[in-house]
């Protein structure tokens, strides 16, 4: 069995937390500290209803709209 990666695609969720807002419910943190301990500006964050399973299916999806594979040709022991 022969795994080939051909694409790399990702999709990042709406939701975004920067450090200002952050630091807003967490008044003993600095901005600049934040920054310089992680090296993070800012992150995106996933919905309530939203989960990894979702994030990859978009990712897919883009894969798939950029025409760099086709849904057939992804294997999945889920086939019936």
């Amino acid at each position: 069995m022969t795994a080939i990666i051909k694409a790399i695609e990702y999709y990042l969720p709406a939701g975004v937390v920067d450090n200002h807002q952050l630091v807003s419910e967490f008044p003993e943190w600095s901005i600049d500290k934040i920054e310089s301990k992680t090296g993070i500006r800012s992150r995106h964050i996933a919905g309530e209803t939203e989960c990894s399973s979702d994030l990859g299916v978009q990712a897919a999806e883009q894969l798939f709209a950029q025409g760099a594979c086709r849904r057939e040709d992804i294997e999945s022991k889920w086939k019936s």
